[in-house]
């Protein structure tokens, strides 16, 4: 009976889940720009959250499909994405996207995000490509843009810099904080010869209009 009850308990738990996932159609974005001296354009979907941190419905959904690994917001967010991408970014050679920590994940966000938007888009992803040096703090721990631009310094290497030398190159990644972390691999790319850098978000925080982490 105490089974019974926890399994009803638990679809119960999965369906209120669903029914409270938001359901954004790219009309309801609002796609932002990105500012940066290491790439050439960048753009992002919306905004994470408010002034107040209360995340937006874009922002919802992210924290569902990043931090809750929920596949159904993966699929939403990467159909946004390709209809993005295919309005801001006519010309990609290749698409890359931020190597993910070293902390073990069955599911990765990032590779899920990055293999459905090649799908949607026929554009190659170079899975792999970019790697980290080493073990570094997590960015959103961090407070000022000093520290996080230190705790990311030389952290990326390339595999095969053959691969985009000469090439217009798109990064994914997904929110845009501090942007550091892609000014830094950015850098990296410039050094392998990336002839054009665009650069594409899920969404960026107000870490520089207010302050948040």
């Amino acid at each position: 009976m105490k089974l019974a009850k926890s399994v009803l308990k638990y679809v119960s738990g999965l369906w209120r889940e669903r029914e409270a996932l938001p359901q954004l159609s790219y009309q309801d974005c609002s796609v932002l720009p990105l500012h940066g001296s290491g790439f050439d354009s960048g753009f992002c979907l919306g905004d994470y959250s408010y002034e107040n941190s209360e995340r937006t419905q874009l922002g919802k959904l992210i924290y569902r499909f990043k931090y809750k690994e929920s596949q159904e917001a993966g699929n939403i967010l990467a159909d946004l994405t390709g209809e993005l991408i295919k309005e801001k970014f006519t010309t990609v050679d290749t698409l890359i996207t931020v190597p993910p920590s070293f902390t073990p994940r069955v599911f990765q966000p990032l590779d899920f995000l990055a293999a459905q938007v090649s799908s949607k888009t026929g554009l190659s992803w170079e899975k792999g490509l970019l790697y980290r040096t080493r073990l570094s703090k997590p960015q959103k721990e961090l407070r000022s843009k000093s520290d996080k631009k230190q705790n990311v310094l030389g952290l990326f290497k390339l595999k095969n810099a053959g691969a985009i030398r000469g090439k217009r190159v798109l990064l994914l990644d997904d929110i845009y904080d501090s942007g550091a972390t892609l000014l830094e691999i950015c850098s990296v790319l410039k050094q392998g010869g990336a002839y054009n850098i665009g650069v594409v978000t899920l969404a960026k925080t107000g870490f520089d209009q207010y302050g948040l982490p």
